[in-house]
């Protein structure tokens, strides 16, 4: 599992998932060149393409047909270059992500477990505490409690590097 978080969007910024930044160069040839894919995962640009569809849909049921027609690819295409591009199954990477923005949600501490749950697109708060625990090691209330007694981290910058990080 990836244990970086990152904020930032694939828009621009210079990001790991700007495509003009991931190659090293900006070149007019560059940018028209075709999205091709190799056996090492998804292009950048359609990595940041399906990264940004997911985090804003974290609260939806997904499927793996929609991300691969967002892509134009077969659903076996699609899943194989996701894992190659992030370590991760397209679903375990959406529940990571789910997981880590209940994180901060906790930490906000402003809502009850079971909004959280909801806001997150699980069923029930049930199925929230146990896919956090699985995730985490740690039920979601005891994690919020050992949390706040901390001082609240501010998410880390965009690293160069997007297959450790979900917020790319």
């Amino acid at each position: 599992m990836r244990d970086s978080i990152e904020t930032n969007r694939c828009d621009g910024g210079g990001s790991a998932c700007d495509p003009a930044m991931a190659g090293g160069g900006s070149g007019a040839a560059e940018r028209n060149a075709p999205e091709i894919e190799a056996e090492s995962g998804l292009s950048p640009r359609r990595l940041c393409r399906t990264l940004d569809y997911l985090r804003s849909h974290l609260a939806e049921s997904v499927s793996l047909e929609t991300l691969a027609g967002l892509n134009g690819l077969s659903r076996s295409s699609f899943f194989r270059w996701f894992k190659a591009s992030t370590g991760l199954s397209p679903h375990q990477w959406f529940l990571q992500a789910r997981i880590e923005r209940a994180k901060h949600l906790l930490l906000d501490g402003s809502q009850s477990l079971s909004d959280i749950a909801l806001a997150m697109g699980f069923t029930d708060q049930a199925h929230f505490g146990q896919t956090f625990k699985r995730l985490t090691g740690t039920p979601p209330g005891a994690w919020q409690r050992s949390s706040s007694a901390r001082p609240a981290a501010s998410p880390p910058c965009l690293g160069s590097d997007p297959r450790g990080s979900i917020w790319t």
